[in-house]
């Protein structure tokens, strides 16, 4: 036994040399990394010469680290006279940063508050770096919105005025085509595959769009309800002839919170119908037809376009009877999000 131990005896004091000579290498070397600035802890040589190179060294606190200077000296957007600024802000990994960081330096943000400012844009889903100016202003005059719903409806042009900034509509033929008071379609833009509606040959609306309306229309009947669409598909003469009309008799102001104007119409896409209950004469539905649509109408692949309390979005009245086809999968996502269509488009559908 004693033989066996004596011949075990130099491995294991081998073994015990090479574990701390191991140690002792790698404390070296992290020592190393952390002299040559390779850590968060201090700054590269690359780095030191890059603030003599700009004649910042002798103004850097070299023994307190910060990333943002780090980064902003090699930055294109760098500015000396942010030195001590760059030095308090939390880093984000996120790109143009430093172009962040200098915009809302620019518009006197304190440095302690900059890094989550930008953490805070940054993380939504829909940020753009184009826009990220007009979210500031839109959050300074809205400081009770959350940076979501900032980005959302700054991302809509809610930060300006309806119809202005307009622009035409790039995929009219699209299932989830957006027309609202800043995009509108040409003129002479008819939707393909127009088809009468069952109940109503005078009105058409997409195919795919009026075989689900008559889903919908059945499925309210053996429920009670009965639903007839007064008007589908309009053209933009149709809707220009309305609009006028309406603005003849109550004023443009007042039109435009209840008709678009020509072009400007979800009508003329031919996914959108007026319902109407023909045995109720107080308004186009009654309250038991308007609660059945609100909680089944998005099994069909509709919703509802112009919900009570969102005229400050959509820029219309409360349409509880103004449907829009969207497809069943959309439609119920759209309903269990409640949001506007104009909102989740931005967030959900505009790459689609």
């Amino acid at each position: 036994m004693k033989k066996k131990r004596i011949k075990k005896l130099p491995i294991f004091i081998l073994l015990t040399i090479i574990i701390l000579i191991a140690g002792f290498l790698n404390f070296n070397n992290t020592d190393n990394k952390n002299k040559s600035g390779k850590t968060k802890n201090s700054y590269s040589e690359k780095s030191i010469l890059k603030m003599e190179e700009l004649g910042i060294k002798d103004n850097v606190n070299l023994k307190k680290y910060s990333k943002t200077l780090d980064i902003a000296i090699f930055d294109e957007y760098f500015q000396s006279s942010y030195l001590k600024e760059y030095e308090q802000i939390e880093y984000v990994e996120t790109e143009n940063f430093i172009d962040l960081v200098n915009i809302l330096l620019d518009r006197k943000y304190s440095a302690k508050d900059i890094g989550n400012i930008i953490k805070e844009y940054t993380k939504c889903p829909n940020f753009s770096k184009y826009n990220f100016e007009r979210y500031l202003t839109y959050k300074e005059k809205n400081n009770n919105l959350d940076y979501q719903t900032v980005v959302t409806r700054v991302n809509i042009k809610l930060d300006k005025e309806f119809y202005t900034d307009t622009e035409p509509v790039k995929n009219p033929d699209s299932l989830y085509v957006v027309v609202n008071k800043y995009n509108y379609l040409d003129s002479s833009f008819v939707p393909k595959n127009l088809k009468p509606l069952f109940n109503n040959s005078n009105a058409t609306m997409v195919q795919e769009a009026a075989d689900a309306y008559q889903e919908l229309v059945e499925a309210a009947k053996k429920d009670g309800i009965t639903l007839v669409a007064t008007t589908a598909y309009r053209s933009y003469s149709f809707q220009s002839y309305l609009y006028n009309s309406y603005k003849e008799k109550d004023g443009q102001q007042a039109a435009d919170t209840y008709s678009a104007r020509p072009g400007f119409s979800e009508h003329q896409t031919g996914l959108a119908a007026d319902l109407n209950d023909p045995n109720y004469s107080a308004r186009r539905l009654s309250p038991s037809d308007y609660e059945w649509l609100k909680n089944n109408c998005d099994k069909y692949g509709f919703i509802i376009r112009f919900p009570e309390g969102t005229d400050n979005i959509t820029g219309y009245q409360e349409e509880d009877w103004h449907i829009r086809y969207l497809g069943k999968e959309e439609a119920k996502k759209v309903k269990d999000s409640g949001l506007t269509l104009d909102e989740y488009y931005d967030l959900y559908l505009k790459n689609k």
